[in-house]
């Protein structure tokens, strides 16, 4: 998650709250694993529900840290890295099929 790197008024992100920012990071991470499921050795299913907390983990993230300050430019960033992390995780291999009523 580059955001929290990013320098805006001659601070970052990771200065500022170093804890959410590596909580963002990991969870960015975990965004990745079916990419990566044969070397943690996940099935496709298992692999989708990583991805899935990783990606419910940094919508609670930007809900909590970034909206309230998204005037900025570095709350760009992390809106386009969760809007990523969600396409990323909807169109990983392991999904359940949507209901259809």
């Amino acid at each position: 998650m580059l955001s929290v790197l990013v320098e805006e008024h001659g601070t970052s992100t990771w200065e500022q709250q170093e804890l959410w920012s590596a909580f963002a990071i990991a969870t960015t991470a975990l965004t990745v694993v079916p990419s990566i499921k044969g070397s943690v050795k996940l099935d496709d299913r298992g692999a989708w529900r990583v991805a899935a907390a990783g990606l419910a983990g940094l919508g609670g993230y930007w809900l909590l840290l970034v909206l309230p300050r998204i005037a900025a430019n570095t709350s760009f960033l992390a809106t386009v890295a969760l809007v990523a992390a969600g396409a990323a995780t909807w169109s990983a291999p392991g999904r359940p099929p949507l209901d259809e009523r």
